[in-house]
């Protein structure tokens, strides 16, 4: 029987007397988080990729850093650009050797597309970005474009054009994944779309073409040869269970309509609105697989140091950021203060999700109500380690000598059993071992000894800064470093703005609980710069402020708790042939997994569902969580 079918039985069944009672409407909860509506021009209408049609040469000049001159120069750059009509001013944020000529753009940045005289700091003035490979004037090899509708590309590049193999968003929440040619889907690929239909098989010029396997949402799968987009009738042969890649979903206790459906993204228009990368939320990504959809954070960097896959040790930029916020700070101290975790407070958001309602019948549908079906919350204990030595460039801290720094623990879990195992860069075959104990929320170590014991004058370098008598400090350091001043260190040391550093690496091992009690053990890697010595040097320090991000009322999620609904108040008529979309904040207290549905009742008495969600919830620990 078809959904459509279904659907009609099933209205025929409602009587006068529930519908008179759905819509005697409930008043709204007094604690609900705000809902916003989009309508379809505002998701749709501002799509731009780079295309064939990108023929618009632009010329512009910018104020950039030279490494050779060590000076400001004035520099005017090339781009064949793919949004040359609309006028965006431009800013090439590129290597050394992209700044070092004029010319069309050669090497490696990023891009900035904004709205035409705009000012720098006006973040909602931002249209699009691309970071990667630039090659005379436009995009090649390895990068990724952002527009502020929603379009996000990621993947390889030629003459400006997506082409090789790569993943496309798309605003609505669908996403291809597989082969390019000249901008379009070409070659073997999956396409899904935000309801759950999968297509898996062969492209031409950006439509199914050869062989291939469509799952629908809600009906039987088949294989098919395809032409221009549409299967060739006479090759149609459904598949049988053994044969299906992707196994039909369970729906529980929700009925499916062919002509109803229910699609959750995450949306990407609000990262285009923030700050630089440095100040903006840590991002998250919706993927669609056949099962579920997967809502995950979006930062390679946070993820893999938080899961124990990347260097825990902060990155300069990562201790400026840091130091320079007051969440760093307490009273003079620098304390653990920040929910931040490689980051800051500023970067610590609720996940912006769209929800939407495509109404593919011949008939209005009324929206009554809307809540979030959840089926569990958990809390994710895992430890989230970082280490930080403390900002040590020109206006940060001035140590003669420093191989003490801080790990700090903003999980929700303490890392047990606590282990540091390193080498030292004069003798990479001795690993020193270094028992922690465990680290609830922050422990200071100083390899100080471990230093001393390879014959470094340690306490003759603490006591005191080196002296240059030149006017260029890198000849200084050149000097000392030729003279054997910094034995047995010599061939690892580098000199950055007024410290001599010597790069320190090994693992953080430690043990960790999950909620159940489980023991799991975990090695995170780290390499982390120790200050061997340092030059005088003095510099004014400035400061700068945080622009602000608009808001929603973000709705809570519960922890370690199961079966239970959060009411959306959501009220809308959906014309027929229309999706209706509304914009929503997901937040919980800690950083937890979450598998919940979206679910909209209907005036007839009808419940529609999204497909299963299952998020992960990125919440550091902060000094006032309960």
């Amino acid at each position: 029987m078809s959904g459509r079918s279904r659907a009609s039985k099933f209205h025929m069944a409602v009587s006068a007397a529930a519908l008179a009672a759905a819509l005697l409407l409930p008043p709204l909860p007094a604690n609900a988080g705000d809902v916003e509506s989009i309508a379809p021009a505002a998701i749709s209408s501002d799509m731009a990729m780079p295309s064939q049609k990108a023929t618009a040469g632009r010329t512009w000049t910018q104020i950039v850093w030279d490494n050779e001159t060590n000076r400001l120069e004035r520099r005017t750059y090339k781009l064949l650009d793919p949004l040359g009509a609309h006028g965006y001013d431009l800013a090439w944020d590129g290597d050394a050797a992209s700044r070092a000529s004029d010319g069309p753009l050669t090497g490696e940045g990023t891009l900035t597309w904004r709205e035409a005289g705009s000012p720098a700091y006006d973040t909602t003035a931002r249209v699009a970005t691309y970071s990667g490979e630039m090659k005379n004037g436009r995009p090649e090899g390895k990068g990724t474009y952002t527009h502020r509708s929603g379009v996000s590309y990621s993947g390889q590049w030629h003459d400006g054009l997506m082409h090789g193999q790569g993943r496309l968003f798309l605003p609505n929440g669908d996403q291809y994944s597989g082969g390019f040619a000249l901008g379009k889907s070409d070659g073997d690929g999956i396409y899904i779309d935000a309801t759950g239909t999968i297509y898996q098989g062969r492209f031409a010029a950006g439509m199914r073409d050869g062989d291939g396997s469509l799952y629908p949402a809600t009906g039987e799968p088949f294989t098919a040869n395809w032409r221009a987009g549409k299967a060739v009738t006479a090759t149609i042969r459904y598949l049988k269970p053994a044969e299906q890649l992707y196994p039909p979903v369970l729906w529980a206790q929700y009925q499916t309509y062919d002509d109803i459906r229910v699609g959750v993204l995450v949306d990407r228009t609000y990262y285009a609105h923030l700050p630089e990368p440095g100040e903006s939320p840590v991002p998250y990504a919706a993927e669609n697989l056949r099962e579920q959809i997967a809502i995950r954070p979006d930062s390679k960097r946070i993820v893999d140091a938080w899961r124990g896959t990347g260097n825990i040790a902060m990155t300069e930029d990562e201790e400026f950021e840091y130091a320079s916020s007051e969440l760093g700070w307490k009273n003079g101290e620098d304390i653990p203060l920040g929910p931040g975790f490689l980051s800051t407070a500023a970067r610590i958001r609720p996940v912006p999700v769209i929800v939407e309602l495509r109404n593919d019948s011949d008939q209005p549908l009324r929206i009554v109500n809307a809540f979030l079906d959840v089926e569990k919350s958990a809390s994710d204990l895992e430890p989230m380690v970082q280490m930080r030595i403390g900002y040590l460039g020109d206006c940060g801290t001035l140590a003669e000598f420093k191989a003490d720094f801080d790990i700090d623990n903003f999980g929700w879990g303490p890392a047990e059993n606590a282990t540091l195992r390193f080498t030292l860069p004069n003798d990479p075959s001795r690993e020193f071992s270094k028992p922690i104990g465990t680290i609830e929320r922050t422990v200071h170590v100083d390899l100080s000894d471990e230093v001393r014991s390879t014959g470094y004058p340690v306490d003759e370098f603490k006591a005191a800064p080196l002296t240059c008598t030149r006017e260029d400090f890198e000849d200084c350091f050149k000097e000392f470093k030729a003279a054997d001043r910094f034995a047995p260190f010599s061939e690892s040391v580098k000199f950055h703005v007024t410290h001599i550093r010597a790069p320190v690496s090994g693992t953080l091992d430690y043990e960790w609980r999950d909620a159940s009690g489980t023991v799991h053990k975990k090695s995170s890697p780290f390499s982390i710069d120790i200050v061997l010595g340092r030059l005088q040097f003095e510099a004014e320090c400035g400061e700068g402020g945080t622009p602000e991000d608009r808001q929603l009322k973000p709705f809570d999620l519960a922890l370690d708790k199961q079966n239970y609904r959060i009411m959306i108040p959501l009220r809308d008529d959906i014309p027929p042939g229309v999706t209706g979309r509304w914009r929503v904040r997901l937040q919980a207290p800690k950083s937890s997994t979450h598998d919940f549905r979206v679910v909209f009742e209907l005036a007839d008495g009808r419940q529609v569902a999204s497909r299963p969600v299952d998020m992960e919830f990125f919440k550091p620990w902060t000094p006032d969580a309960q």
